[in-house]
């Protein structure tokens, strides 16, 4: 098993450099819009690795110390196929909803937590449209079946409660919402997001982070809200900036950073914060760097043989290179899971590639703790991040990627086919039907495996090419009645 990085290198973070006049243009955003209680937007653009999270972050951190007290609640696309997905993060975000949170449990937080907000004012009919943003399924009322079967009164009817909603709370405190990597976002997400910086009332501070590309497939982004809208480009730090921050990154190397690793580190970069950090775990990865505890020594011979990264894509795809096929495979079923996953539903993908026993025995079975343990071992070496605030039914932990590609990242098969067969029309409609709700189904895996109907398992299986059995492991699942996979009403409706 591959050493895990030293403590200091998982924690690494680059100093905060060459941003000034970008805070002092945040401080006078969030400065406008609680003096004044007026909604304010700011898009916030860049390439990968330039620190636009970082940035926004910094500065809440440094408010929160000075401030007056401001709410913050960010959110990330889960996939540009999934119907509202940044609005489902940030909902979740806002009422505590984690993943794998109990049905129940989750449901009851919201509608108490509504009812803080709304006075108990129509707290069923604004759970309802909530929930439908956060795949939570609610009680219907006299208006909302009313609604069901228009879609375009539905969707004014969402984003009215939604606006609504958040309006009333920011009556109870000033709220910041940080939209992160919108332009992997879905197309409802934009119109709703435009809508609400559009429109929205009250102290809000509404922070889109995006990468350049984002600008050029909506032209008209600048345009919205008129003057309560800023956009602020990120660029490089100049090389004096990088050769600073270079410096601190490797300030426990022995006898000080050497110039000659600066260097190359620094010109590699050009100018990209996040590339730096990630240029000090490919040294300790290809042994130019190695921790001695208190210090780290440095094997300049080693330095000629290193592969360094040009952008951030080449540094992930650097330590993704470094793994091992097992290591990769696993990342890769991680990656068909989303953004969070966990053991069970690791365990359950990699099945697809074993035979199927006759009879499953408890006692056989290895490939929980083998899992686990690569799991472990990723953590430790800063591929797979730890969430301690999330946890699935059986009490699995949940992990999320520390390097997670978007974008064009290609799917595993399994993944691929389904959700080609999704988007097929040559398909029947049967067989797109249940494609669609067999890619919701990974959000319902937990520590036993998938939970699908036998008809539905069997159908998903078909279109994957797989045996039935091998989908779901013989016995797996809760004991009692087991879950059907949720079906989805109209294409709108989101997991």
């Amino acid at each position: 098993m591959t050493q895990g990085l030293p403590p200091a290198v998982l924690d690494l973070r680059a100093p905060l450099l060459g941003r000034d006049a970008d805070l002092r243009r945040l401080d006078g955003i969030f400065a406008r819009a609680l003096s004044e209680g007026e909604t304010r937007a700011v898009t916030i653009v860049g390439p990968a690795g330039m620190g636009k999270t970082r940035l926004v972050n910094e500065y809440l951190k440094t408010r929160k110390s000075s401030g007056p007290a401001l709410r913050d609640f960010w959110g990330v696309p889960r996939s540009e196929r999934l119907a509202y997905g940044l609005f489902e993060r940030l909902l979740r975000a806002r009422f505590g909803v984690a993943d794998g949170l109990d049905r129940h449990a989750a449901s009851t937080k919201i509608r108490e937590e509504l009812a803080l907000v709304l006075e108990d004012r129509r707290v069923g009919d604004v759970s309802y449209f909530l929930g439908e943003l956060m795949g939570l399924p609610f009680a219907e009322s006299p208006l909302t079946r009313a609604v069901a079967d228009d879609p375009s009164q539905a969707r004014l009817m969402r984003r009215a409660i939604l606006r609504s909603f958040v309006e009333s709370d920011a009556e109870r405190g000033p709220l910041c919402f940080v939209c992160e990597d919108v332009h992997a976002a879905d197309e409802d997400s934009i119109e709703l997001l435009r809508y609400l910086i559009e429109n929205l009332k009250g102290p809000i501070v509404i922070a889109c982070l995006a990468r350049p590309e984002f600008l050029a497939r909506h032209e008209t982004w600048r345009e919205i809200g008129g003057a309560r809208h800023e956009v602020i480009e990120l660029g490089a730090v100049t090389a004096h900036e990088s050769t600073e921050i270079m410096a601190a990154l490797l300030n426990k190397t022995h006898g000080g950073a050497a110039p000659r690793l600066i260097d190359a580190a620094v010109g590699m970069a050009g100018g990209t914060p996040g590339l730096l950090e990630h240029m000090v775990r490919i040294f300790f990865d290809a042994g130019v760097l190695r921790d001695n505890g208190s210090s780290w020594a440095v094997d300049l011979d080693r330095l000629a043989n290193a592969k360094l990264p040009l952008t951030v894509a080449d540094a992930v795809a650097a330590r993704i290179a470094a793994l091992s096929a097992r290591d990769r495979r696993l990342l890769e079923q991680a990656a068909a899971m989303g953004s969070v996953f966990w053991l069970g539903g690791l365990v359950a993908l990699g099945r697809l590639d074993q035979k199927a026993p006759d009879y499953w025995e408890v006692d056989a079975v290895t490939d929980v703790a083998d899992v686990e343990k690569l799991l472990t071992d990723l953590v430790q070496r800063d591929y797979v991040l730890n969430l301690p605030d999330s946890a699935f039914s059986g009490g699995a932990r949940a992990y999320r990627a520390a390097d997670r590609p978007r974008g064009n990242a290609s799917l595993p098969s399994l993944d691929r086919r389904l959700a080609g067969a999704e988007r097929d029309p040559a398909q029947p409609r049967r067989v797109r039907r249940d494609a669609r709700a067999t890619l919701g189904a990974w959000q319902l895996v937990d520590a036993r495996g998938i939970h699908l109907s036998g008809r539905r398992q069997h159908r998903a299986s078909a279109i994957c090419g797989q045996k039935g059995a091998r989908l779901l492991p013989k016995g797996a699942g809760p004991p009692g009645r087991r879950r059907r996979a949720p079906t989805h009403r109209r294409a709108s409706q989101s997991w």
